[in-house]
């Protein structure tokens, strides 16, 4: 089941969030301090994952002040040429292919249009392996994480950084207690000579 909530929904702990920004002098100030307010979970494959920023192209805009760009439903990819920052609780336990509406959502997260080559991947031996046409910083901010993919895996450690180059991939918690990773997602283009491969 996938429920899209805000912070005061009980099953997330939401990220503390501080936004600078310039006043009317054009001197520097905080003009958020508080936890971010869009997440969703995602039970079958025992996630949750919190929006915490993002810019819309390059160079990013910068604004004395800017509405919260996270008001928007959550997905995985970026607008083009921007990026977003996201951090994801994975929960211990079984992992499930998702289904009927669930599976509906998470094509919907994962959505790059008509590329074929991005997505969630139905032939992959893991259920949630997929595939983003981005760039990926990924840092290990609590407990421990299997990373998988085509083709072996390695285990993230609390101060971990994993580097996703638009690999076909998926995270598994085999330990007993959640971890808490950060995602630095920057839009990205295959070559075409990765593009024939895939």
């Amino acid at each position: 089941m996938i429920i899209e909530t805000n912070i005061e929904d009980e099953m997330m702990s939401g990220i503390r969030r501080v936004v600078t920004g310039h006043d009317d002098n054009g001197r520097s100030c905080i003009t958020e301090d508080g936890q971010t307010v869009n997440g969703i979970k995602i039970e079958t494959a025992n996630v949750e994952m919190f929006e915490v920023w993002s810019t819309s192209g390059a160079p990013a805009q910068i604004t004395p002040t800017e509405p919260d760009p996270t008001f928007r439903p959550l997905r995985i990819a970026p607008d083009a040429l921007g990026t977003c920052l996201r951090v994801a609780d994975l929960h211990p336990g079984e992992i499930r292919l998702p289904t009927g509406s669930e599976a509906d959502v998470s094509k919907t997260i994962l959505g790059h249009g008509d590329n074929p080559s991005v997505g969630m991947n139905a032939n992959a031996d893991h259920p949630t392996m997929h595939r983003t046409e981005t760039v990926d910083y990924g840092i290990v901010l609590q407990g421990e994480v299997w990373m998988v993919m085509d083709s072996g895996e390695t285990l993230l450690k609390q101060g971990d950084i994993a580097i996703q180059r638009g690999t076909n991939h998926a995270f598994e918690n085999r330990s007993d207690e959640t971890c808490r990773i950060a995602f630095v997602i920057i839009d990205g283009k295959f070559t075409d000579e990765l593009r024939a491969q895939l």
